[in-house]
C-alpha cells in the first residue's frame, strides 16, 4: 500500500490537524533520509503544485545569492544588487508595465539575474553609465515574452524546471 493510497482510503475524514502531521512525519522523513538539494526540490516542486509557479518572498531569498557576474579583474559580485526596499519602490514604480502574472518576488529574482547576465555586457556598451534603468527594462521585457516555453511562470520554471 502506497502513502496515496492511505491519504486517499483513510484520510478523507481526517481534520486538518491529523494531516499536518502525518505531512510533517513524512517531511522529516525526507529531510533525514535524502540530501538537502534533493528535499529543496521536492518542496519546490510541491510549492509550485499547490501555490502556483511564482515565487514568494523565501525561495526568492534562497535563489538570488546564488547569481554573481565576475568584473573585468576576475572578482566576483554576488547579488542581491539592489535592497529589497529598492526592489519594491522600482516594483511599483514599473508595475503597470509589467504582466499581472508576475509578482514582486518574481521581479526582485528577474532584476537581479538580469544584473547577474548582462552586467558585463551593458558596462562594455556604455562605460561608467548608471545602467539600472536598462536594467529595469531588460528585466520587464524578459517576462514580458509571450513566445517563451513556461508562459506565465516564466522565472519560476526558468531556475526551477
Amino acid at each position: 500500500m502506497s502513502i496515496t493510497d492511505i491519504i486517499t482510503k483513510y484520510g478523507g475524514n481526517k481534520d486538518e490537524k491529523t494531516m499536518l502531521m502525518a505531512t510533517d512525519m513524512l517531511s522529516d522523513f525526507l529531510k533525514k533520509n535524502i540530501s538537502e538539494e534533493l528535499y529543496s526540490k521536492v518542496c519546490k516542486d510541491i510549492y509550485s503544485m499547490v501555490a502556483g509557479g511564482h515565487y514568494n518572498e523565501e525561495f526568492a531569498k534562497k535563489q538570488i545569492p546564488k547569481m554573481y557576474y565576475v568584473d573585468s579583474e576576475g572578482q566576483k559580485h554576488y547579488a542581491p544588487y539592489w535592497t529589497d526596499a529598492e526592489v519594491e519602490e522600482i516594483y511599483k514604480l514599473n508595475k503597470s508595465n509589467i504582466p499581472d502574472a508576475y509578482n514582486l518576488y518574481d521581479f526582485m529574482v528577474t532584476l537581479n539575474m538580469i544584473k547577474s547576465d548582462y552586467h558585463n555586457i551593458l558596462e562594455g556598451w556604455f562605460e561608467g553609465a548608471n545602467n539600472e534603468k536598462r536594467y529595469i527594462e531588460l528585466a520587464i521585457n524578459w517576462l514580458d515574452d509571450d513566445d517563451n516555453p513556461f508562459g506565465d511562470e516564466k522565472v519560476w520554471k526558468y531556475f526551477n524546471g
